[in-house]
């Protein structure tokens, strides 16, 4: 287990200058990389090797909000290794000690020149020490709710929504599904629980498709290109 902290910068903050979920979700991506980074997996290590951790599923209770100039310590360690998969748990603190966000997430060890998965042998398991139980018990699947409202848009995937691996990064995601919230769904609410599944990848200059259903609090969003379903994305908002 490692826990690194940060400080809420400005950048991409609501109106009350509270930190989004997709905001949130890009210290729990840095914390993780740094955990390989410290166990001596380093960056150069994947992009000598080709080898590298790619996102399958979050789960994350975003239990209070989180301002600006407040730091946050994230804790991440993992909790389970088999065949080609990995279970990594997130918490993350205030820095008076409360406890604002549990997070559960399944990734998959990938060739990135083959696309194809690849098996994390013992040595690799136990540079990441210690395994802990999830935060947040889930199967990681995402329920279809059937919704009264549906608003849908396409967007072309930019050079900004890609990271060092060519697609796609998996918070782009969660940033083309809110987007598409009204100003009242999105500043006068905070997302409390988010799942998201990601199926397939998508690379810079691919057409997304995008469409969300409403049904009271929830959201459920599906982000399709041509080669089929590439994101399921499921959230629910709490007033604020």
């Amino acid at each position: 287990m490692i826990k690194v902290t940060f400080d809420i910068d400005y950048h991409g903050l609501k109106f009350d200058y509270t930190a989004p979920a997709s905001k949130m979700m890009l210290y729990l991506q840095e914390a993780a990389i740094l955990h390989s980074e410290y166990a001596g997996l380093t960056m150069d290590w994947f992009y000598e090797t080709k080898r590298g951790w790619v996102i399958r599923d979050w789960d994350i209770c975003f239990l209070k909000p989180v301002k600006w100039a407040d730091k946050l310590t994230v804790e991440t360690y993992p909790a389970m290794f088999k065949g080609i998969m990995a279970h990594r748990g997130f918490n993350a603190y205030t820095s008076a000690g409360e406890e604002v966000l549990r997070a559960s997430s399944r990734w998959v060890f990938t060739d990135r020149l083959k696309l194809k998965p690849v098996r994390v042998d013992e040595e690799m398991q136990a540079k990441y020490g210690e395994l802990k139980a999830l935060p947040v018990e889930t199967d990681f699947k995402i329920r279809h709710p059937e919704g009264e409202e549906e608003v849908s848009s396409s967007i072309i995937v930019a050079r900004h929504d890609t990271d060092t691996n060519q697609h796609a990064n998996n918070i782009s995601y969660l940033t083309w599904v809110t987007d598409l919230l009204t100003e009242e769904e999105y500043n006068g609410n905070r997302i409390s629980r988010l799942k998201i599944a990601y199926l397939k990848q998508c690379v810079m200059s691919d057409k997304v498709d995008i469409k969300l259903i409403k049904k009271d609090n929830c959201r459920y969003a599906t982000i399709t290109g041509e080669k089929g379903l590439l994101c399921e994305i499921y959230f629910e908002l709490e007033k604020i």
